[in-house]
């Protein structure tokens, strides 16, 4: 440790000596872990993980803006610049020999990388994205070759940083240390003393921090604009395999039928309907010009819109489903990862913004008690942040905007709560439950669950979900996410597949669970207490939205079917008003007055002394053979009414004119039996 530490005063020294000279210092980079050296043999899948990592860390640093640029489609090079605080000499000092080692959230980094008041918030009050110091790293996967350029505000000078990365192996790794993952140090291992007073432990630590990971090279350049400050990072020479990626070369073999799967079928895929074109074979020019969803002219506010509108009005042109891995090439699909992962704003308001005028219905859930979700009735003008007393997006003292632009696109959160798709699902209007927690995990050990939990959450149900990817559940940090949608919902057992694909949710974390996640931030350990305890949650809440669907399900189909019946007992007075007519020539005439709906002896007799036909319904309806249960009492009454026209209409004839009461409930009983023959 203290040895690093002195290498790291070295370099702080040598670097501000050269300030005016502008010569280089010479560094190597160096990691804390043996885990985190492997980082350039595979962590990151896609080389949209490795932007959204120096996404993070501009986040982090209290940027307002971020601004990707390639050269696509050539992918030459990339650089990532913000406006955020930039790091000074000695912040670059310590990125250098302690990658992995980061000091966010810890208090040695107050001031520049931390809060002066909390380690885990930045200096600007945001909550922290970034937990191991990796993100930087990151860019392994792209490329061994980049330049850092950061300055702080109040400088004179910037620094430019040269980094050449190594490449690990296994085999040297293991060769290089004694402790391996599979042999982890023993309960007595920080007790086992060496000769001069050292821990074994100890020195095994120390030998970790000495894995040299790359070489750098410093230097300062003068610069006017004092109160300039953030950092860029150019990203050159990218790796053959990046290069594929960004072109889409997997995508592209595809749809020529010239890649196959490992079990030798071959992979067939239709063109993508939005793409960036593909070179010629000279890259001079396009082989395929792009495909785009946008004008040129249009301002990079604009353009994501148009392509999330695009996504949308496919439905119903090329699919009734539509799926990203179909429309776009793999450039579109890093577009719309990073719109996803970043703590960028939505297209529209925030689902915690709607209120009392926007299209959804809203509900609140009580996860843990049973029923159903509870309507949420707001004031006029009254949001659901206000009623709720909700946060998220947390952003601390903070409140300054943060965009993100690749290539003259603003990304936004690609998830709207109005203008839905047209579907031919019974229910047309879209539902919002919304929820939060703050759980007492105080049973758990402090050392096991790692602090408290706090969440904020929303479910957006819709007939359909556009595109179908984003289905499922994402869980945001800080507002931001390392992961897509979980189609699974954190593995929801209930068969419940119908409604699971017609919802969106966003759990919003305002305290703990971090430490659930994994090095990547592309997934979570299923087994931390912050996890379970929030997957219950989620899984509770789903059943609670489950029952309410199903009871307004049931209330729309009784709303239907009484609907059916107004309409069916207008076509009756209709056909018994014309009857009437005819028989009597008069068009004013009213239909005689049906009573078949007591069998009291007295009350039939004051309905006939009134001029009613009054009738024993026992006896007309003998042979009826009713049904009972909810859905068959309605299908009855309109049975009724049909047998009340067909006396209204014998009547208006004069056909029961000379018959007895008796008579008359015989011929009605035997209409009755015609007609319910086959006892429905």
């Amino acid at each position: 440790m203290a040895a690093a530490k002195a290498e790291e005063s070295q370099l702080i020294a040598d670097i501000e000596a050269k300030r005016e000279s502008g010569d280089l210092s010479f560094a190597k980079l160096r990691t804390d872990d043996r885990v985190l050296a492997r980082i350039t043999d595979g962590i990151y899948r896609q080389p949209s993980s490795a932007l959204r990592e120096l996404i993070s860390n501009a986040y982090d640093a209290d940027a307002s803006r971020v601004i990707i640029q390639t050269d696509a489609p050539r992918f030459s090079q990339i650089s990532i610049r913000d406006d955020g605080n930039g790091m000074d000499v000695a912040t670059l000092a310590r990125l250098i020999h302690h990658i992995g080692g980061s000091s966010k959230r810890r208090w040695e980094g107050a001031g520049n990388t931390t809060n002066t008041k909390d380690p885990t918030r930045s200096p600007a009050g945001r909550r922290l994205i970034g937990k191991i110091g990796i993100g930087l790293f990151s860019v392994a996967q792209l490329t061994r070759h980049f330049q850092i350029v950061t300055k702080v505000a109040g400088s004179n000078f910037r620094l430019v940083a040269e980094v050449i990365l190594r490449t690990y192996e296994e085999d040297s790794i293991q060769g290089a240390h004694s402790l391996s993952a599979e042999e982890p140090p023993s309960q007595g291992d920080d007790k086992v003393k060496k000769e001069g007073g050292e821990s074994e432990k100890a020195d095994k630590e120390e030998e970790f921090e000495k894995i040299e990971s790359g070489e750098v090279a410093i230097r300062s350049v003068p610069a006017d604009d004092l109160e300039a400050h953030g950092t860029e990072i150019i990203l050159m020479d990218l790796r053959p395999l990046t290069i594929s990626l960004l072109r889409s070369g997997d995508v592209w073999k595809a749809v020529s039928g010239k890649s196959v799967d490992d079990s030798g079928i071959m992979l067939m895929q239709p063109t993508p309907r939005f793409h960036i074109g593909i070179l010629d074979d000279r890259e001079e020019g396009y082989a395929l010009p792009p495909r785009l969803p946008w004008e040129n002219s249009d301002p990079p506010e604009e353009r994501f819109s148009k392509l999330f509108q695009a996504v949308v009005e496919e439905v119903g042109v090329s699919s009734s489903d539509p799926k990203l891995e179909l429309l776009f090439d793999n450039y579109f699909k890093a577009i719309w990862s990073l719109s996803l992962a970043a703590p960028v704003d939505y297209l529209e308001d925030h689902p915690f913004d709607l209120d009392d005028n926007s299209e959804p219905d809203i509900f609140e859930l009580h996860p843990f008690v049973p029923g159903q979700a509870k309507a949420l009735k707001l004031k006029l003008g009254e949001s659901i942040r206000k009623r709720l007393e909700l946060k998220s997006p947390e952003r601390g003292a903070n409140t300054s905007e943060f965009r993100v632009f690749v290539d003259d696109i603003e990304l936004k959160r690609p998830i709207r709560f109005s203008k839905f798709p047209a579907s031919r699902h019974a229910m047309k209007t879209p539902l919002v439950f919304v929820g939060k927690a703050d759980p007492d995990l105080s049973a758990i050990s402090e050392e096991e669950r790692g602090g408290d939990l706090e969440f904020e959450a929303y479910f957006l149900w819709s007939p359909k979900v556009v595109p179908r990817e984003n289905t499922g559940l994402l869980v945001r940090i800080g507002d931001a996410s390392g992961t897509l949608f979980d189609e699974t919902f954190a593995k929801y057992q209930v068969s419940e597949i119908t409604r699971l694909r017609q919802i969106t949710a966003e759990v919003f974390v305002t305290k703990g669970l971090d430490p659930a996640l994994n090095i990547d931030r592309e997934s979570f350990n299923a087994s931390h207490p912050h996890y379970q305890y929030l997957s219950l949650w989620v899984h509770r809440s789903l059943r609670q939205i489950v029952n309410t669907l199903k009871y307004l399900a049931d209330q729309l189909a009784q709303e239907a079917k009484s609907q059916v019946s107004e309409a069916k007992s207008e076509s009756l007075k209709k056909i018994v008003r014309n009857a009437v007519k005819n028989a009597s020539g008069e068009s004013i005439k009213e239909a005689v007055e049906v009573v078949i709906a007591t069998d009291d002896v007295k009350q039939l007799a004051v309905a006939r002394k009134e001029g009613k036909l009054a009738l024993n319904p026992k006896k007309v309806f003998a042979s009826a053979n009713f049904k009972k249960g909810r859905r068959q009492e309605r299908e009855n009454e309109t049975f009724r009414a049909q047998i009340v026209a067909v006396a209204q209409v014998l009547e208006a004839y004069g056909l029961l004119a000379g018959l007895t009461y008796e008579q008359q409930e015989e011929v009605l009983k035997s209409i009755v039996a015609i007609f319910r023959i086959d006892g429905k």
